[in-house]
């Protein structure tokens, strides 16, 4: 398969790299096929939940998905790649993965996983709703209180209205910019701490 970003991310820079994603919904099911279509060989997909029709708008899976675990699906779609991801069809307990993409929508989840965080990891985790995207990149050396400030408990998030969740160019634009935040750690590229980006009035924030 030719490789047209050879000079941005040799494919020796991530063919072989443990790469775990948590969550294989809105974000995370966008990211596992951008990471295919990057040159992802090591993939590990985490999710114990299941398609529904609701999902269709949104996230990667089509009608004949409905039904199936999340992780499945997508490893299925991941076969035309012609490699196998490991797939645990489950609730996430821990990695090992050199990289850890976060795509969870539970404030305690993604709390439980930094303090996981193992010296060689690096964590990239994206949250999104109506038209914000914020997405943060964490490692051992990340000062832990600035990380953990932006982990307040489920029952502080600000509320998004149902039908306003999940639009499907913000979760591509999460999925992206995570894509991206771990194209930079692969290539030793400085990867900001914080990305903010409100698609409606065009405003980017970026923390370093």
């Amino acid at each position: 398969m030719e490789n047209r970003h050879e000079n941005i991310l040799p494919s020796a820079s991530i063919e072989n790299i443990p790469i775990a994603i948590i969550g294989l919904g809105g974000i995370g099911s966008h990211l596992a096929l951008m990471l295919a279509k990057m040159g992802a060989r090591n993939l590990e997909l985490c999710d114990f939940d299941t398609v529904d029709e609701v999902n269709i708008s949104s996230q990667a899976f089509t009608p004949d998905d409905i039904g199936k675990n999340k992780a499945e699906a997508i490893a299925e779609k991941l076969h035309a790649f012609n490699f196998l991801p490991t797939v645990h069809a489950n609730r996430f307990t821990a990695s090992n993965a050199d990289i850890l993409a976060v795509c969870v929508d539970s404030m305690a989840t993604r709390k439980a996983i930094y303090e996981q965080l193992q010296p060689h990891q690096f964590i990239t985790e994206g949250r999104m709703g109506g038209e914000l995207a914020r997405i943060y990149a964490v490692d051992s050396t990340t000062p832990s209180g600035n990380y953990l400030a932006q982990l307040y408990s489920d029952e502080d998030a600000e509320p998004t209205p149902c039908g306003s969740r999940a639009l499907a160019y913000n979760t591509q634009l999460t999925a992206s910019l995570m894509a991206s935040n771990i194209r930079k750690r692969l290539t030793g590229d400085p990867v900001p701490f914080e990305i903010v980006f409100d698609i409606k009035n065009l405003g980017l924030s970026v923390t370093r």
